[in-house]
C-alpha cells in the first residue's frame, strides 16, 4: 500500500491541477503506470494496471485512516417510474435537436410523468447509472443531474469500429455525434479525477470538442490533462455538435485537423 508521504513526496513538483505518470510503488511495474494530480492540498493517484489498481489520494477527508480509496460524491436518485417518450416529445426533440428514430433508441431517451425529459447516463459497459433530468418549458432548474450511485457522471456513447473519443459537453451533442464516431457527454465542460481514471482506462486516444464558446476551456483541459493519453488533441468548432445536420457532424470530423 503506498502511504501518504510516498504520494506527496511523488507529487511535491505538481502545480494545482497538474498531471504527471510515474512507476507505481505498489506494483513495481517498468511502465509508468501510476498517475498523479494536485488538486490542490491534496495529490490524487491511480494505477492503470489491471493487475495493481491501487488508487486514492493523501487528503484525509478522502482517506480511510490514511489511505484507501477517493470516495465520490453522490448524488440524490431519480427513483420515480420512467416512461418512453411519446409522439408530441419524439417530434418536439426531432425538431430541437435533429433526433431521429435512431437517436432517441441510441439515446434511450424517457420521459418523467411531471413532463420532463430523462437523459441517460450510461457507464462505458452501457449501464445507466442515473440521468439527466431536462425541462424544455422554461422550469428551473433546466438540467439536473441524478445519480443512482457514487459514480462519474460523465455519460458513454460509442461507435462501432471507432477507437478515439471525441470528449463534448451535454448528451445531444454525444448521441449525434456516436453517428460517426465514440462519444463522451461530459455533462459540464471538465472532468472529474474519477471521470479521468475511467476514461484513461477506456482509451488512450482522445479529442476535446466543446462547445463553440468554450474552446478555451477546451484547449485547457487539454493541456492539464494529455499526459493521460497517447494522442490527445483540441477540434474546434463553429457551431455546437447538438445544432448540426448529420452531414455537418460527418463533415466536421472527416475534415478535422488534429
Amino acid at each position: 500500500m503506498i502511504t501518504n508521504a510516498e504520494i506527496k513526496l511523488l507529487g511535491a513538483t505538481l502545480s494545482d491541477g497538474e498531471s504527471t505518470r510515474t512507476h507505481c510503488p505498489v506494483c513495481n511495474s517498468s511502465e509508468k503506470s501510476l498517475s498523479l494530480t494536485r488538486d490542490g492540498d491534496e495529490v490524487l493517484y491511480y494505477c492503470f494496471r489491471a493487475s495493481c489498481g491501487a488508487r486514492g489520494g493523501t487528503a484525509s477527508k478522502q482517506m480511510a485512516g490514511g489511505r484507501g480509496k477517493v470516495v465520490a460524491r453522490k448524488f440524490t436518485p431519480y427513483t420515480a417510474p420512467l416512461q418512453a417518450l411519446d409522439d408530441e416529445w419524439s417530434d418536439y426533440l426531432g425538431h430541437l435537436l435533429g433526433f431521429t428514430d435512431w437517436h432517441i433508441n441510441k439515446a434511450r431517451v424517457r420521459q418523467t410523468d411531471d413532463g420532463r425529459v430523462a437523459y441517460p447516463i450510461l457507464g462505458p459497459s452501457g449501464i445507466r447509472r442515473g440521468n439527466v433530468i431536462r425541462a424544455y418549458d422554461g422550469r428551473e432548474p433546466k438540467a439536473l443531474t441524478r445519480m443512482d450511485m457514487a459514480a462519474p457522471h460523465t455519460s458513454y456513447y460509442p461507435c462501432a469500429g471507432a477507437t478515439t473519443w471525441v470528449l463534448v459537453e451535454d448528451i445531444p451533442s454525444a448521441v449525434r455525434v456516436s453517428k460517426f464516431a465514440n462519444a463522451l457527454a461530459l455533462c459540464g465542460t471538465g472532468l472529474t479525477a474519477e471521470a479521468l481514471h475511467e476514461l484513461a482506462a477506456v482509451t488512450r486516444d482522445v479529442v476535446w470538442a466543446l462547445d463553440a464558446d468554450a474552446t478555451g476551456t477546451a484547449i485547457a483541459n487539454h493541456m492539464r490533462h494529455k499526459v493521460y493519453f497517447d494522442t490527445s488533441s483540441v477540434l474546434t468548432l463553429d457551431a455546437d455538435f447538438k445544432n448540426m445536420t448529420d452531414e455537418e457532424i460527418k463533415q466536421c470530423l472527416t475534415n478535422r485537423t488534429y
